[in-house]
């Protein structure tokens, strides 16, 4: 059966209510049916779908892969300010991994005052990091987030963050199946077409954000998860949509990567494709004076 080059890694089950809908056990066989090599699951603050996802993924021959969104309080905040709550993606890789992630994720529930939201303090990563790679969590993530509320300085180490987890997230993929780690991708992604499906990828991914923002702020993960992976099929690029990830494929010499002479195409489109959806969706989703 051939793959596709393309594992989701935010898949909510129908553990995480409102938001995920599909049985556990079903996430192995649609994994299968759609060719994936593995796939994610990363319920809110919990692993609750981690022994029967990871049966049914055996018997499908899919990689499970373990995870969590988990809450995390956002550190340094001035006092007497609110709680803020950012999201964080972990994944684990090992069992020490998913040691750590059972810690944390009981943390969030049982370490907290009981009128606030499972989450766990900034500091409780320390020391429960080994094991586990880190992604961003997109626009609920604090990196998003820091620079929606013009904070950059604070940004900049997430995305430092960012390049880090992708770049690792792409070693985890190779050794899981029993490639190098360490490539370089000679796969070649040149010419307009390929520019230009980065633009519309790109430029649909923002819209798609911003547009669910307005709404429907909560679905913000669901519709980013349906878009990209509509937008593999339907973008003649396979929509990379993110500079870390164009870089960290980079390092992959397989159908999924990209010759580093071809990465700035990538990332020019993808910039032009954001420049272009701020401005579109920005004047289309403007609010009407009262």
């Amino acid at each position: 059966m051939a793959h596709s080059g393309f594992v989701p890694l935010r898949v909510f089950s129908s553990y995480t209510m409102l938001e995920g809908a599909i049985e556990p056990k079903a996430i192995a066989k649609r994994a299968r049916e759609l060719g994936f090599p593995a796939v994610a699951v990363t319920d809110r603050n919990g692993l609750y779908c981690a022994m029967a996802f990871s049966d049914e993924c055996k018997k499908a021959g899919v990689q499970p892969v373990i995870g969590t969104m988990l809450g995390v309080a956002r550190p340094h905040r001035p006092e007497g300010a609110p709680l803020v709550i950012d999201w964080l993606a972990l994944y684990a890789q090992d069992a020490t991994g998913y040691d750590n992630l059972c810690a944390l994720v009981s943390m969030a529930h049982l370490d907290r005052p009981i009128e606030l939201d499972a989450h766990v303090p900034f500091e409780a990563l320390e020391g429960r990091t080994g094991g586990l790679i880190a992604l961003t969590a997109g626009a609920e993530g604090a990196l998003a987030r820091l620079y929606a509320e013009s904070q950059p300085d604070a940004a900049l180490a997430y995305v430092a963050a960012q390049m880090i987890g992708a770049v690792l997230g792409v070693w985890v993929a190779h050794a899981m199946f029993a490639e190098p780690l360490l490539q370089v991708s000679t796969k070649l992604r040149d010419g307009a077409a390929q520019g230009f499906s980065e633009v519309v990828a790109t430029f649909g991914l923002i819209g798609t954000i911003l547009g669910t923002r307005r709404s429907r702020p909560d679905a913000i993960p669901a519709a980013v998860g349906a878009y990209i992976v509509a937008a593999y099929w339907f973008t003649a690029s396979t929509s990379f949509a993110n500079p870390a990830v164009t870089i960290a494929r980079c390092l992959s010499d397989t159908f999924a990567g990209i010759a580093p002479v071809s990465a700035p195409l990538f990332i020019a489109a993808q910039l032009a494709g954001t420049l272009a959806a701020i401005v579109l969706f920005g004047w289309l989703l403007r609010e009407e004076p009262a």
